[in-house]
């Protein structure tokens, strides 16, 4: 698995393409991640920073994931499990004391433009 940015990532909203103020808040290097094979890009995941406010008003910073993808015939193979115990080492490495999945699916994830089975 190389850690090079896969061909596309999702829009800030589905349908619509970011802006390049969304991308300057978002994107920071290092957090993005892609699983090839050869050429193909078989894998996604991004991490974002995030808080959390914890009962008494604490805020901590916590490692949000987003945009995790496989593809059909790379499944069961371990790809996100490597990018996740990466992810979350640089997690650690930061201080990020919580990991938070933001799980969402826009329809058949096989017609959205971020996904592997695309490419």
């Amino acid at each position: 698995m190389a850690a090079r940015p896969p061909h596309r990532f999702p829009a800030a909203r589905p349908g619509a393409e970011p802006s390049a103020d969304w991308w300057r808040r978002h994107h920071q290097p290092g957090r993005f991640l892609g699983a090839w094979d050869g050429e193909r890009c078989v894998g996604t995941f991004r991490s974002i920073p995030m808080e959390l406010t914890v009962p008494g008003g604490a805020v901590l910073p916590a490692d949000g994931i987003a945009d995790v993808t496989v593809t059909s015939t790379h499944r069961r193979r371990g790809l996100l499990t490597r990018m996740m115990r990466h992810d979350l080492a640089l997690a650690r490495e930061r201080g990020d004391v919580f990991a938070l999945l933001t799980a969402a699916e826009y329809g058949s994830t096989a017609a959205e433009p971020w996904c592997p089975d695309r490419f």
